[in-house]
């Protein structure tokens, strides 16, 4: 027998597009994948200079993609943070961190590149 295919639903964010054609989530059944969510302010849809602004929108961005699934961060149970550049740049990740997940932690893994 072949396997039954649940819904499937992907998700764009107004203001901000990746440069491919695949959307900022999907959702199959019960979970939600993201792709890359980038630090773009979607109200001018340019990237802000410095890395602490980036980092406060792609937060923001997760946040618009996880409501517009219908989901919301006590809900997520693991991210990934991608980066390149200095090691200082983890200050500012935690500095989002601690404020998107005040209480209940989603596990992160780190990766600088």
């Amino acid at each position: 027998m072949g396997t039954k295919v649940k819904h499937r639903e992907s998700y764009d964010l107004d203001g901000i597009s990746h440069a491919v054609p695949i959307p900022f989530g999907t959702r199959v059944g019960n979970m939600l994948f993201s792709s890359g969510i980038m630090g773009m302010d979607r109200m001018s849809g340019s990237l802000p200079t410095d890395i602490e602004t980036q980092w406060h929108h792609s937060f923001l961005n997760m946040r618009a993609l996880l409501e517009k699934a219908g989901r919301n961060p006590g809900r997520l149970w693991r991210t990934y943070a991608f980066w390149s550049g200095s090691k200082n740049i983890v200050a500012a990740v935690n500095a989002e961190w601690v404020k998107a997940f005040p209480i209940l932690k989603a596990a992160r893994l780190d990766t600088p590149m």
